[in-house]
């Protein structure tokens, strides 16, 4: 692959789609609240694994000279380009999630999105570098535990801890997301004096 086709994979797609996918959601959202945040986060799951499978294929398989070239290449660049965008498609369904939680006053639910969102946030550059990794451990150490298959399945499920998480808000969470009731206030121009 050409150092093009890997920007256009790792920089221009991600980037192009996290707009677009927010003004599919701010149009749709609101009014499919729950059927948009269920499909988000299912999609982004199935990118997130199916990205976290494809970057780990090149460790599991013997070396063979014909497919180098395409595991140290191609599979990583795609498959960071597939994670990545599944991140995207889980940061633009928990923030509808944590609007939704936000305007219906439902705290409980907000902070449990908000930590499950911080948490995955976090969780997300280790799955797709060890450069993280070398910064605690140095390059030895990093490079034998990214390699590691339990590394690769903490790493995923922390990263989708918040996808799951606005799953379980659509699927379990309150039924009422419309602003919650407030006290009127009263305006000086609708007094009426005798």
């Amino acid at each position: 692959m050409s150092q093009v086709q890997i920007y256009l994979l790792e920089d221009i797609l991600p980037s192009i789609l996290l707009p677009l996918l927010i003004a599919l959601v701010a149009v749709l959202g609101i009014e499919r609240w729950r059927r948009t945040i269920v499909n988000l986060a299912l999609i982004a799951l199935l990118f997130l694994v199916l990205g976290v499978l494809t970057l780990r294929v090149h460790y599991l398989s013997p070396d063979s000279s014909r497919l180098q070239f395409v595991s140290i290449f191609v599979l990583p660049t795609i498959a960071t380009s597939v994670i990545l965008c599944g991140l995207i498609m889980g940061t633009v369904g928990i923030f509808l999630a944590l609007v939704l939680a936000a305007r219906s006053r439902h705290w409980s639910w907000f902070t449990t999105l908000l930590i499950a969102a911080v948490i995955s946030t976090l969780a997300g550059p280790f799955i797709t570098s060890y450069l993280a990794l070398y910064f605690f451990f140095g390059l030895d150490h990093a490079q034998t535990l990214y390699t590691a298959p339990l590394y690769a399945i903490v790493t995923t499920i922390l990263a989708a801890l918040a996808m799951v998480t606005q799953l379980l808000y659509a699927l379990t969470g309150p039924r009422d997301t419309a602003l919650a009731a407030t006290a009127p206030t009263t305006n000086a121009d609708d007094v009426t004096l005798p």
